[in-house]
């Protein structure tokens, strides 16, 4: 079930990619700020492709879709809340390594039913050229995002000797154990 819901996911992922690759990549003189994050700007245009994705997504899960209000401002909270999270990624300069990178790269190839990465990226440049290196940048801030939230929650897990040893006094202690 979650594999199905990841293949539509990324196939998603792909499809709106390749919608906003194929737009201009700049600021429409029409487009308009709606957002400020830290140092970064939220556009009308990056909400509109955002709601888009969305929809799309509900769509091909056939979800019914919420009324546009509330679709925008889930939207919204989604920009937001991914903008704080990459201004932290580059604020603590983590980077995802190449390895780490291509392998989830190939994980959603594999979710799509891609042979190879080399595969895949003809299948995602022929809707548009550089839907695939705009996905891989998503995937790149994806893991990044991940590797933030891993970093928060082990600086906040404080173990001390007490919890050690209470945690070998109980069954699943002494299996660890041996015992």
């Amino acid at each position: 079930m979650k594999t199905i819901q990841l293949k539509h996911f990324f196939k998603a992922t792909a499809l709106a990619l390749a919608l906003s690759s194929s737009m201009a990549t700049f600021a429409q003189p029409t487009d308009e700020v709606i957002a400020l994050v830290d140092n970064s700007v939220i556009l009308k245009s990056d909400l509109d492709q955002s709601i888009a994705e969305i929809k799309y997504q509900l769509e091909a899960q056939k979800k019914s879709v919420p009324p546009a209000q509330y679709l925008q401002q889930q939207a919204l909270d989604q920009l937001i809340i991914r903008q704080a999270q990459l201004e932290q990624v580059k604020r603590y300069n983590i980077k995802p390594n190449e390895k780490e990178l291509n392998e989830a790269v190939l994980k959603a190839a594999n979710q799509s039913d891609s042979k190879s990465l080399e595969a895949f990226q003809q299948e995602l440049d022929a809707i548009a050229p550089g839907t695939y290196d705009s996905l891989r940048n998503r995937i790149a801030e994806d893991v990044a995002i991940n590797r933030l939230r891993q970093q928060i929650v082990m600086s906040r897990i404080k173990i001390s000797d007490q919890d050690v040893e209470n945690f070998l006094k109980t069954p699943q202690g002494q299996a660890a154990l041996g015992q």
